[in-house]
């Protein structure tokens, strides 16, 4: 019996696209931390990032890069500019950046401590985290290799800017869940930053907050981030018809800390005077100039009865 020639193109096709469509189970979707703790003037962060991707004809360069010191310089640069964005006059200090790649996941540590955030108005501390939606727009680098600009390596998929219209064949697109067009989702793809974090862009009164006392007295934002670009393939076979899904991105789960029990006003946290953070930041402020002014009166006690002694001496030789 002759088998029809559709039926095996068909037949060619809906196998190779099904090894395909295997592929895009083989990436599970892994959960990052982000998280900020905050301790009167001090603010120090951390973000473990799991980028993973499993698109077709895509792959990530293999590395493994430590950044710190002198060699992070530039890189410091690069966030204190990201988040003075959005924060005037902040500053990033003691950098940290491990980075480490296979083929389709990318792991990246970051350790900072930001500056400038803080200040003491009538009586109370204030604590500005309009920052914690920073995205570092310029490329970061190592070896040659990109760290930040992860997109320049999915444009190489055939994936990206297919028709959405097909008698066998249609694709679609989303970024971060919302629909593109097959015309811009080569573009959405190559820009894609792995140090992105827009989508916490919502302010810190709207996020979910607890109260602890377990082990002292603790206050907890939380908030989850999920920034990712998606090609959906789906194939219109009436024996067999399915879907592939390619997806690269990363999903974070955030955690603001502090030891105390702030009032939130959009992304301002308001400390009352009678916090005992904001009684030892009013007493540091306080604290600074009188030891200055009793180190300079105390100098001019010790030294000035030699001052008079030498007077003394110097009359007595008239």
């Amino acid at each position: 019996m002759k088998v029809p020639v559709r039926t095996n193109i068909s037949f060619a096709l809906l196998l190779l696209l099904g090894l395909i469509f295997l592929q895009s189970f083989t990436v599970a979707e892994a959960w990052g931390d982000y998280n900020i703790s905050v301790n009167g003037s001090s603010i120090s962060v951390s973000i473990n990032t799991v980028y993973t991707q499993n698109v077709t004809g895509s792959s990530n360069p293999v590395y493994s890069t430590t950044l710190s010191g002198s060699n992070a310089s530039d890189t410091q640069s690069a966030l204190t500019s990201a988040l003075a964005n959005l924060t005037p006059g902040v500053s990033v200090s003691n950098l940290l950046m491990i980075s480490s790649s296979t083929l389709n996941k990318t792991t990246t540590t970051l350790k900072f401590n930001v500056n400038g955030a803080t200040s003491i108005e009538r009586g109370a501390l204030k604590i500005n985290l309009a920052w914690k939606s920073f995205k570092v727009t310029s490329n970061i680098t190592s070896s040659g290799i990109s760290l930040n600009y992860v997109g320049r390596y999915l444009a190489q998929s055939p994936a990206w800017g297919n028709p959405s219209t097909g008698s066998l064949i249609s694709w679609s697109y989303s970024e971060d869940g919302k629909a593109i067009k097959a015309s811009e989702s080569l573009a959405a793809a190559s820009t894609f930053l792995l140090l992105d974090f827009s989508q916490l862009s919502a302010p810190l009164d709207t996020w979910h907050h607890t109260l602890s006392v377990d082990s002292g007295l603790s206050f907890r934002l939380n908030m989850n981030l999920n920034h990712n670009i998606t090609a959906k393939e789906t194939v219109h076979d009436p024996t067999a018809p399915f879907s592939g899904i390619f997806i690269a991105g990363f999903s974070h789960k955030v955690e603001i800390v502090i030891p105390d029990s702030p009032t939130i006003v959009g992304d301002e946290l308001i400390i009352n005077s009678s916090s005992p953070i904001t009684e030892t930041m009013i007493a540091l402020s306080i604290a600074f100039p009188v030891v200055g002014v009793v180190a300079f009166f105390t100098e001019r006690r010790l030294t000035s009865p030699n001052r008079t002694r030498a007077s003394r001496k110097k009359n007595r030789g008239r």
